[in-house]
């Protein structure tokens, strides 16, 4: 898995309306579908930004929102799974769980993203 900071949230936002899905956790709502137009920045907690290559995520980092891209590398040890979600989301919310292991072999869920979103 790599992990990228992106520098600004307008580039953050401008590489996350290319991909076809989103979660974005508001304050007083939830969205979860098909990527909106563009996305209301007043009162997010949370978005991502996804798509079976990658994931954009806002988050906030303690002194406002942030953003990084998560993608996969040559190599990676995965764990795709799905989530069946109730009717007001959708159907199913399938990601991907990126496993790291320490020098005694034990295993680690190092990252989870998003991959795919179905209505």
């Amino acid at each position: 898995m790599k992990i990228t900071k992106i520098d600004t949230l307008s580039q953050a936002l401008q590489e996350g309306k290319n991909l076809p899905w989103a979660y974005l956790k508001y304050m007083s709502r939830i969205y979860l579908g098909r990527m909106p137009i563009m996305p209301s920045l007043a009162e997010l907690e949370e978005g991502r930004f996804f798509g079976p290559d990658c994931e954009i995520r806002l988050y906030n980092d303690g002194e406002g929102l942030a953003a990084v891209k998560i993608n996969d590398e040559p190599g990676d040890t995965c764990q795709d799974c799905e989530v069946w979600l109730r009717r007001t989301y959708g159907k199913l919310l399938r990601k991907r769980r990126y496993i790291e292991f320490d020098d005694d072999g034990q295993a680690r869920v190092a990252c989870t993203r998003l991959l795919e979103w179905e209505e």
